[in-house]
């Protein structure tokens, strides 16, 4: 990813941006006052800012136990836009790329120390109910308990319960007639008493739509459902039925939906809290045995996000790391490479600016609509007639979802460029999902498509003049406080100097500038 961004192909503002950025650390985090008076810690992960819950000591805390890597920060990121979008994520990788370990500290980053997003692991014995929801009886009878979720786990058990769910699906059954054919069921177990009375027990996914700000205590007025982090391990695993469940978040434009109907009882809807989000792990199906590729309609629901291997430099810096080793006593050209793989991930997003989304930006929309259309069908082309690479076993296909993320990205995270804006969009929505030589190939067809277009003379066209001056301005106070530095650096040796020699009298003041900006400390 880090070699299409460099920095030094988008306009001045945007370079000075990204440099300014590079002043702070690359996983930086700031509290900030919001209009209603709430002050708020963001956390920014070179550039991309998302809210949070943690306090500023635990943050400290947690960024402490991430290796910055290049390949590392792009995750990180990943996580921190589809979570904003509300879209879920798809992350494939080979073992120990860190796939479990970056989603673990960027849930704890979202919502505090300590912690865990709800879990579901994917294997041939999974069945619907764990991921849903299921009837328990209610019984003080350990005995029957036991013969009730022995039954339920045996290929028998499952085979039915399927069946009751399918059939409530398809017909949309009371609860009261699902509760029946489950006492039919109880007797199948060896449950010789009857069972009176049932309890409805929410699966993993309902549980993290759900899941209220103090887990402990009951859904309140003041302790509302909110939502978190769900992390679906080896879907590349998942059952037929297990898929047909998740594809149940399918929502409007890309985005998940905001509810889910239970059939297991009965069809009830399910709202997602606000927090809510999806986020899936898997291995590359070409490299493991017995493993086939996600699901088509699937990974057409979800950003997906393929990952190779580390770098080279990347993995001695995060062995220097777990050896405590400081950054500053590592080899000067191990720092070097480092410091230039994050350079390139940053993107520093100018909040607040919203010029993408003004009433003035119609003719900017209008020209990227034109481009983004013309390499959607390209791309959809080289997939069908396999120009560019096709996997084996893992297929995709293209849908308006992927430029409705586009256009949703390009209105949420506006940096002081458009077409860098755009670049990452189309990246992240777009290629991230194909091998390394699929991603290149790509990214040829893409910029191949900008320069037939003459996109950066039409973009300065369409840009609004305001926002060209505000531009400029900034632009031209970064350059005057950084060509005037070396004179307020050489006034403030003077000026030293002076005191030391005690003839600081009649001494003129050192060299200021009017403007200062962001000088923090790395």
């Amino acid at each position: 990813m880090d070699g299409f961004f460099k920095a030094d192909k988008y306009n001045q503002p945007f370079q000075a941006a990204a440099e300014k950025r590079q002043n702070k650390p690359i996983i930086a985090v700031e509290t900030v006052r919001k209009e209603s008076g709430e002050e708020v810690n963001v956390v920014d992960v070179a550039g991309v800012t998302f809210e949070s819950f943690a306090s500023r000591e635990d943050l400290d805390s947690i960024i402490a136990t991430i290796s910055p890597t290049p390949e590392s920060l792009e995750m990180l990121q990943a996580m921190a836009i589809t979570s904003q979008q509300h879209r879920g994520l798809i992350n494939e990788g080979p073992t120990s790329r860190g796939k479990t370990y970056l989603f673990n500290r960027f849930t704890e980053l979202k919502f505090g120390k300590g912690v865990r997003a709800v879990d579901f692991y994917c294997n041939g014995q999974t069945d619907t109910m764990s991921l849903m929801a299921k009837w328990v009886p209610k019984t003080e009878d350990p005995e029957d308990e036991g013969l009730w979720n022995r039954y339920t786990e045996s290929p028998t058990g499952r085979s039915a319960l399927q069946g009751i769910i399918e059939g409530a699906r398809k017909g949309a059954q009371a609860a009261e007639e699902i509760q029946r054919q489950f006492v039919e069921l109880a007797k199948h177990a060896g449950i010789t008493k009857t069972v009176s009375q049932w309890q409805f027990q929410y699966g993993a996914l309902p549980r993290a739509m759900t899941m209220p700000k103090y887990p402990g205590k009951p859904i309140s007025t003041d302790n509302p459902p909110r939502g978190i982090y769900m992390h679906i391990q080896e879907v590349g695993l998942a059952e037929t039925h297990v898929i047909d469940a998740l594809l149940q978040l399918g929502g409007e434009k890309g985005r998940l939906a905001g509810e889910i109907q239970l059939w297991e009882d009965g069809g009830r809807s399910v709202p997602a809290g606000p927090e809510f989000w999806m986020y899936y792990s898997t291995n590359e199906p070409e490299n493991y045995p017995n493993r086939q590729g996600i699901d088509q309609a699937l990974a057409r629901r979800n950003t997906f996000l393929k990952l190779g291997a580390e770098s080279p430099a990347s993995r001695q810096f995060k062995q220097y790391l777990d050896n405590g080793v400081p950054f500053e006593k590592m080899p000067q050209s191990l720092r070097a490479q480092i410091e230039t793989g994050q350079k390139n991930i940053v993107f520093p997003i100018a909040a607040s600016e919203g010029a993408y989304a003004s009433e003035g930006a119609v003719e900017m929309r209008l020209l990227v609509s034109d481009v983004l259309s013309d390499f959607h069908e390209k791309l959809k082309g080289a997939m069908i007639d396999k120009s560019i690479e096709q996997r084996t076993k893992q297929k995709f296909e293209l849908t308006d979802d992927e430029w409705n993320m586009v256009y949703d990205f390009m209105r949420r995270f506006e940096s002081p460029d458009l077409e860098a804006t755009l670049d990452r969009a189309v990246y992240f929505h777009y290629i991230a999902r194909f091998t390394e030589k699929g991603q290149e190939r790509a990214w040829q067809y893409w910029e191949e498509i900008k320069r037939n277009k003459e996109f950066k003379k039409r973009l300065e066209q369409t840009v609004p003049k305001e926002k060209s001056v505000r531009d400029a301005e900034k632009w031209a106070d970064l350059s005057r406080f950084r060509d005037g530095l070396g004179s307020m650096i050489k006034g403030l040796e003077q000026e030293v100097v002076a005191e030391a020699s005690g003839s600081t009298a009649n001494q003129p003041p050192a060299a200021t500038a009017k403007k200062k900006f962001g000088m923090f400390g790395r």
